[in-house]
């Protein structure tokens, strides 16, 4: 919420908003519809190479390995988040 563009139309909204109340909006949904939702810890997924590892800053909005793999910041979250193995809550998976 912090580094969103505001205005006078959305200001207050954006700031009323919770995220509890969206996190179990969609866990009402997913059960409804038969999915789980997990739980995962988002520190260092824009920072962590998905091929060897490395965690590095990104520069502006490109992130570049030193192994060669390079890729937006908000994908590379994306992919670490959908291969993540740590999950927060009482799940772990291998």
């Amino acid at each position: 919420r912090s580094t969103t563009r505001t205005s006078r139309k959305n200001n207050h909204s954006l700031h009323t908003w919770s995220f509890y109340r969206l996190a179990t909006f969609i866990e009402y949904k997913t059960k409804l519809a038969g999915i789980e939702v997990e739980y995962v810890d988002p520190a260092y997924t824009s920072q962590i190479c998905p091929i060897c590892g490395r965690i590095q800053h990104a520069k502006d909005r490109n992130y570049i390995c030193r192994c060669g793999f390079h890729t937006h910041r908000n994908l590379l979250g994306a992919i670490n988040i959908c291969n993540s193995t740590e999950y927060i809550g009482n799940r772990y998976t291998a």
